[in-house]
């Protein structure tokens, strides 16, 4: 059991801060996910994020390849996928040569416990994958799968292997940027390196985090939360749920313009001594 909270720390820089320090995430997970009577997305048994874990915990690269079951379920992640995004995918996926690009990118995950462990091939042949399904076009010049951006297929394969592959959308992106400013966008190897990183500098508490949240409070989950679900839920939470207007500011309050600093409400610090 986790007896304190150990922040979790992103490096930063070029914005006049070294280190940016996510605190407090048994209470921002506990937030996140509706416990007990907390959070404006509760309760537990109709919580999105709940049930999008309960779903992605069951699969991994050792039970097949992805599938539009799994791409249909990052709507709970409010992908926002459609009808026509399915068709599209679909066609794709019913090329062999497609599956092949797949297999291979599971042949890859197989031996691995989590991203914690891919080496630097594995990261950029996912990311590489990532990137030209973005680009792909068809012998008229249009996008094989236009609609279909960078968050779409990161949750979908998020969904297909959730301790392999983050479920990276424009917020959690952003904040990556941040960590390191560049004069171009980044490709998706990049970040998956600099989400990996992070990673593996903040293992242990992401692990016990992981493993705290399901025995202690969402033992509904088939297993505990993998450190790259937990990660990819801090980072958008502090980026982006928490500094939103309304949802969350009964619990956690935003102190600076960088949205890394936080405050808790009397009604948090209340929440967080009964976790």
């Amino acid at each position: 059991m986790i007896n304190s909270d150990e922040p979790i720390l992103v490096p930063r820089q070029g914005i006049g801060a070294d280190c940016w320090r996510i605190t407090n995430a048994r209470l921002k997970l506990a937030l996140k996910y509706g416990i007990g009577e907390e959070g404006p997305w509760r309760p537990v048994e109709s919580n999105w994020s709940v049930a999008f874990d309960t779903y992605a915990l069951r699969q991994g690269p050792n039970r097949g390849l992805p599938t539009l079951a799994d791409f249909a379920v990052t709507r709970l992640m409010n992908s926002r996928v459609g009808s026509g995004d399915m068709g599209r995918l679909g066609l794709w996926l019913s090329l062999g040569i497609n599956r092949g690009k797949l297999k291979a990118i599971q042949d890859s995950l197989k031996p691995l416990q989590g991203l914690h462990e891919a080496g630097d091939d594995a990261v950029r042949q996912l990311g590489n994958l990532i990137d030209e399904m973005m680009t792909e076009q068809d012998g008229k010049g249009q996008r094989v799968l236009s609609g279909i951006a960078h968050a779409k297929i990161f949750k979908w394969l998020s969904a297909w292997a959730p301790a392999h592959v983050p479920m990276i959308d424009s917020y959690v992106e952003q904040a990556l940027t941040e960590m390191e400013p560049t004069s171009g966008p980044l490709g998706a190897g990049d970040i998956l390196m600099r989400f990996r990183r992070l990673l593996k500098s903040n293992l242990m508490p992401l692990v016990e985090l992981g493993e705290w949240l399901q025995e202690h409070l969402l033992s509904e989950l088939p297993e505990p939360l993998p450190p790259v679900r937990v990660l990819d839920s801090l980072l958008w939470c502090d980026w982006w749920a928490f500094w939103r207007d309304g949802d969350f500011k009964k619990w956690v309050i935003p102190r600076d313009k960088n949205r890394t600093d936080y405050e808790l409400t009397a009604r948090g610090k209340a929440l967080l001594a009964r976790l």
